[in-house]
């Protein structure tokens, strides 16, 4: 059976990821052992997009504090997700959305341990790495490594992850 890793923290990623954890908890329960991890980025947003979905969040690393500075959250997200990798080894694959600090953080943390990383691109490109700043820097370091880039509309095309990574 295959580890898969879904990692958000933020409303944008659970809505663009939820029918994609859908796919995988209600098809691929005998292939795929899926884990959602969330660092909390935005927590009660998260939450409640997830429960709209009927989704839920099977590790909460609960990392955000109020007025925190994106470094700092990069810092922390990184360690705990490093950590949680480690911890739930062998992960064959590990799945992220977007542009955010806790994309970047897991992408970067997959790519240490030698884990396959899937993008769910954000769908947004400018090409300016100063605008959205630090959003397109995150996307172009993540998508320098990943194994698989997906557009967000693709994701009810089974086959093109299912060819992809499994």
């Amino acid at each position: 059976m295959k580890r898969v890793v879904v990692v958000l923290g933020t409303r944008p990623e659970a809505i663009k990821l939820a029918p994609l954890i859908s796919e995988f908890r209600s098809k691929y329960t005998h292939h795929i052992e899926l884990v959602v991890v969330s660092t909390g980025q935005h927590y009660e947003m998260l939450r409640q997009s997830l429960e709209a979905f009927s989704q839920n969040i099977d590790v909460s690393l609960d990392l955000m504090i109020d007025n925190q500075d994106p470094s700092n959250l990069f810092i922390l997200a990184f360690d705990a997700i490093s950590t949680q990798l480690r911890i739930m080894n062998p992960v064959d694959m590990v799945v992220v959305q977007g542009d955010t600090t806790t994309t970047l953080a897991a992408a970067i943390a997959a790519g240490y341990q030698g884990i396959d990383l899937a993008h769910v691109e954000a769908g947004l490109r400018t090409y300016n790495l100063k605008n959205p700043h630090p959003e397109e820097i995150n996307r172009k370091v993540v998508d320098s490594f990943s194994k698989l880039n997906v557009r967000p509309h693709n994701l009810r095309e089974r086959s093109t992850f299912k060819r992809g990574c499994m």
